[in-house]
């Protein structure tokens, strides 16, 4: 009877194993099954939306169609962020090149052009050079024109090998040599140096004489300049305005001719028969190029100065600068500022003071 109990528990059990076997082959078969069934359908889903699973390069293509027809569709302006940034990526930036930019400010040069070169050509040859140019100072065949930043040296040296140029040089900086604010008589401790306190209240002069002074322009409107002020010119600008927003040649135009015996402010060297032309060559910082300074110097003396004042310096040396004081030294006086003699070889050619 046990025996009998014992192999029928026996049986009960293979037959559970059995059973457990297959329900477990059963499971995965499904589970394969399933596996298969859902890569089919993600084929087929991909085939549907256009993506690719299985090749990387095709998503990329695809993908990148599938955007930009989005962009298209939806929105003019993603399409057009899209082309942007595109074309923002320098060509050939994938073979390890690039492309070299100017940098910095443009540098101001001075260009000075042989005989019978004509304006059409001279700026012709500017251009070539990569420069632009600027103001024309036809009297003296030059041209103040810019080089880019950062290779303005080897274009100002590819112009100046141009067979039409005789000379190029950088359009140098000048600055006001000083800003008197001295108001008094009694102060003015030049005027007796030269004999002036001899002369005034003796001496009446009967001739007279346009000073043009070069400098941060004139306020006309100065209650001791009354009526001494003529028409100028502002070279910076271009303009007829000569206001002066430094005041340097407001004081300037005031040691020349300021009015005297009017109980205000102080006495002008040129106590009478004197106009001041206001020629504004220098900024509101005082300071101003070569090429508006030559300028200046043509302007005065085609417009009726005789003589010209310019109380700036700087000790760096201008050939073209000096041939614009040796062109006006035939029909006007040049005045340089009073104290140490600057270095600039062009004065020791001209008279150093008003007589």
């Amino acid at each position: 009877m046990r025996r009998k109990a014992h192999q029928g528990s026996a049986k009960v059990r293979r037959t559970f194993r059995q059973r457990n076997v297959k329900f477990a082959l059963g499971v995965t078969l499904l589970f394969v099954l399933g596996f298969v069934a859902s890569g089919a359908f993600g084929q087929v889903l991909d085939t549907v939306t256009g993506t690719s699973t299985t090749d990387p390069s095709a998503t990329q293509y695809t993908t990148t169609d599938t955007t930009a027809a989005s962009s298209t569709d939806t929105t003019g302006a993603s399409s057009t962020s899209t082309a942007s940034t595109t074309e923002s990526t320098p060509a050939g930036s994938q073979y390890g090149t690039t492309t070299t930019t100017p940098s910095g400010p443009a540098v101001s040069y001075i260009v000075t052009f042989k005989d019978g070169v004509s304006d059409a050509t001279q700026r012709a040859d500017i251009t070539a050079a990569s420069g632009t140019p600027g103001d024309a100072i036809s009297a003296l065949s030059m041209y103040s024109i810019t080089f880019p930043g950062g290779e303005d040296g080897a274009d100002a040296s590819t112009l100046a090998a141009n067979a039409d140029v005789a000379a190029v040089e950088k359009d140098q900086a000048r600055d006001t040599a000083g800003a008197p604010d001295d108001s008094r008589y009694a102060e003015q401790w030049s005027l007796p140096q030269i004999g002036w306190d001899n002369v005034y209240g003796t001496v009446t002069p009967t001739g007279s004489a346009t000073v043009a002074i070069l400098d941060t322009g004139v306020d006309a409107s100065h209650a001791d300049l009354n009526g001494v002020v003529v028409a100028g010119k502002n070279i910076i600008t271009g303009t007829s305005d000569t206001s002066d927003d430094n005041g340097h040649g407001t004081a300037i135009a005031g040691i020349v001719a300021a009015e005297t015996n009017n109980g205000t402010g102080i006495a002008g060297v040129a106590y009478a028969g004197v106009k001041v032309m206001p020629v504004k060559v220098l900024d509101s910082n005082g300071l101003g190029l070569d090429s508006d300074v030559i300028n200046g110097v043509v302007y005065a003396t085609t417009h009726g100065a005789n003589v010209i004042l310019m109380s700036f310096s700087n000790p760096g040396y201008s050939p073209a600068l000096q041939s614009a004081i040796r062109r006006a030294v035939r029909t006007v006086r040049i005045t340089r500022p009073s104290g140490p003699r600057p270095r600039l070889r062009a004065w020791r050619e001209y008279l150093t003071c008003v007589r």
